[in-house]
């Protein structure tokens, strides 16, 4: 963030419902719980993404 590298964990989550996943999010924060008070921390875009074969994989930006 604005030029200063940080290390910062990820969490992925998949909420699905009736066997389809409804909604993606990912979530960035340092230290033991997500509090969200280190700079760079939050939530985070996810963005899918298909594959040649057709099959779908999220990614992070």
């Amino acid at each position: 963030m604005d030029g200063i590298t940080a290390e910062l964990k990820l969490d992925v989550r998949a909420y699905a419902y009736a066997g389809q996943v409804q909604l993606l999010a990912a979530r960035l924060y340092a230290g033991q719980t997500t509090n969200f008070r280190t700079p760079g921390s939050g939530f985070a875009p996810v963005f899918v993404v298909p594959e040649q074969d057709g099959a779908l994989t999220a990614r992070q930006p």
